[in-house]
């Protein structure tokens, strides 16, 4: 029997932060929306987890195409990146088909999209904003060759990779007694003779103060469970939106490692607080009051079925 025991990351406490109560529809609300037997309401609100916008499909299809290269060249393949970015565009143009033929109502099948701006006609775009997007992810893609990064890959050689974008880590943590996984994603790990160095590819606009805290986890990551030195990490953000941006590496420190030890236990106290039973995943809706605005309910999945959405 599968158990929706807590878990915490950087793109749920950021879903926590934004509204509690989209929180609780897409960790909470949706449990269990997959059976056959399930309450109408909660399979739609797990329908609409399982939906996607065009800015995180353009962004989860430009990552999996550097992945794909990065393992080519760790086997010691040779990357052809006309024909890399001819598949990237093929894979988009069959997610776009997809998602627009998927019958009304229907959970999206595993591996494939549907989005909100094909299931929400308050949300529909045009055909060119859907050009626009596929264009920008085509350039981010091929920004990512003539990134410092790829140079640097390249001189070390394969045996420099050390992760690829294609594990899910984990952090054990404990707060108040309650044991729970921490879950990051690293997109690139590569071991140089001066440490390691974490990168991680950003396809939106620059936005450095935000995605610290996110590089300081993969450093405390490294910190302990690869046990190395604070001063052996080093953290980027490698904005392939902008390539003229030079990539700034920031190096770990005792400080940084504490201080991100110390948020995660916050931002986890005040979510675990809420939760009847963080073990079992047992946690009312009364506990999660939505923050209602007129931007972020517009552009939330969860609209439909929240009564105190502004929609």
């Amino acid at each position: 029997m599968l158990i929706n025991g807590f878990s915490f990351s950087p793109s749920q406490w950021g879903q926590f932060e934004s509204c509690p109560r989209q929180y609780w529809f897409s960790r909470y609300g949706s449990w269990g929306g997959w059976e056959k037997n399930a309450p109408e309401l909660t399979r739609e609100i797990y329908r609409l987890k399982k939906l996607s916008n065009r800015y995180l499909w353009s962004g989860s299809r430009v990552h999996e195409a550097i992945s794909s290269c990065l393992k080519q060249f760790q086997q010691g393949g040779t990357i052809d990146q006309m024909l890399e970015k001819e598949r990237l565009l093929t894979l988009l143009r069959q997610d776009f088909r997809q998602s627009r033929e998927l019958p009304e109502g229907v959970i999206p099948p595993k591996g494939t999209y549907r989005f909100v701006e094909h299931d929400d006609k308050k949300m529909a775009v045009s055909d060119q904003v859907w050009k626009e997007i596929a264009d920008r992810s085509l350039e981010a893609f091929g920004n990512f060759f003539q990134s410092a990064p790829w140079g640097w890959i390249q001189e070390s050689g394969p045996e420099c990779l050390l992760r690829t974008d294609e594990e899910l880590e984990q952090i054990p943590f404990k707060t108040d007694g309650v044991e729970f996984p921490v879950y990051l994603s690293i997109d690139l790990a590569i071991e140089t003779p001066e440490g390691l160095i974490i990168l991680d590819w950003k396809t939106g606009k620059p936005s450095p103060k935000s995605h610290q805290e996110q590089l300081d986890l993969y450093a405390y990551y490294a910190f302990s469970q690869m046990d190395l030195p604070p001063s052996g990490i080093r953290t980027a953000a490698v904005y392939l939106s902008a390539p003229d941006r030079k990539v700034v590496l920031r190096e770990a420190t005792e400080k940084s490692m504490e201080e991100t030890y110390l948020r995660i236990e916050s931002q986890t106290r005040v979510i675990l607080q809420k939760i009847r039973d963080p073990l079992k995943g047992m946690a009312e809706k009364e506990q999660f009051p939505a923050a209602p605005a007129a931007y972020s309910c517009k552009s939330c999945v969860y609209s439909r079925v929240c009564e105190d959405s502004l929609l």
